[in-house]
Formats: structure tokens, sequence, C-alpha cells
């Protein structure tokens, strides 16, 4: 009789290693995309803008969100920054590119996405709302000094980002204890 398996054990924090694989040949590896696309992989097919214009393709990439096809929106939503990084709907693209991780609880991605949204944009449509979803993907990872001040931000630049926003933003300082 073989031994049983090991009992699973923490390779970092908050990641589990399986005891063992299963038996059979390894599950197929996406395609990996091109250096330019961030060194991610993804299958091939996957993301891809359909040709057309820029608007065009904002919609087929944000049509993914609405489909709840995240993995996809992802791919199209990053090809569209780097194809588009100076068109008028880049910014919004950047900000729904960090929902794509939000959504999945990929709150590391997602703090990255929505800080370069920030940074890359400051003025956009979309800025206030990549603080607000910035403090609360820190928040989500432990990161409490970070979460506020990523808030205080949103306070200092934005002060009247709208009724929602203000909201969230408040219910989130009152969890962190800003």
């Amino acid at each position: 009789m073989p031994p049983a398996p090991p009992p699973y054990t923490p390779t970092g924090p908050g990641t589990l290693t399986p005891p063992r694989t299963p038996p059979g040949p390894p599950p197929l590896a996406p395609e990996p995309t091109s250096a330019a696309a961030g060194g991610s992989f993804r299958p091939s097919s996957v993301g891809a803008l359909p040709p057309g214009s820029a608007l065009d393709q904002y919609n087929f990439a944000f049509g993914l969100i609405k489909q709840a096809d995240y993995p996809a929106a992802e791919a199209a939503l990053r090809s569209f920054v780097q194809q588009h990084p100076n068109d008028t709907l880049a910014g919004n693209a950047q900000y729904w590119l960090g929902e794509t991780y939000y959504q999945r609880e990929r709150f590391i991605d997602a703090a990255g996405a929505f800080a370069e949204g920030y940074k890359r944009y400051p003025k956009g449509t979309k800025a206030p709302d990549n603080l607000l979803k910035l403090g609360m993907s820190l928040a989500r990872t432990n990161q409490r000094q970070n979460a506020c001040t990523a808030l205080a931000q949103l306070d200092h630049d934005f002060p009247n980002p709208g009724n929602a926003i203000k909201e969230r933003a408040k219910d989130e300082k009152k969890k962190l204890g800003c």
C-alpha cells in the first residue's frame, strides 16, 4: 500500500501547495503572450481585439466585462491600453482592467492596475474610481495604511467625486479605521 500523501503545507503567505498532482498527463498550459503584453499567459485567441476603430475595440472589451468573462476582458483591455494609450477611452480601459482582477479577487494585481490608471490618467473620468478601488484592493491585501493613504488621496484630489464614490469611500474608511 503506498504511503499517504503529506498534508497541505503553506508555501508563502496565504498559499497552499497540494500534496501531489493527480495521475495522468499535465494540464495544457496556455500559450505565452508577447513580452509587450506584460509577459502574462493566455490563449492566443482570448481577448484578441477585433479590427475596427478604437471605440469598436473598447466596446468589444467592455462587452466581455458585461458577460463576466474576466480573463478574456483582461486580455482585451490590456491590448486596448497598449494599442491606444492616448485614446480618450484608455483611462476607462485601464480602470476596467483593474476591475477584471478585483472581481476575481486578485487584489494585488487589481491594486497595481488601479494605481497605474491613476498615475497615467490622473485627470480622467475614472481617476476617482481608480483611487477608491486602489484603497479597497489594498485593504483586501491587509495593507491598511496604504489603503487609508489612497482614500485620503481621493478626498484630497476629488472633494466632490459623486455620491456613490463618496459613500463607498466613507464606508471603507470606517471599516479600516482611517
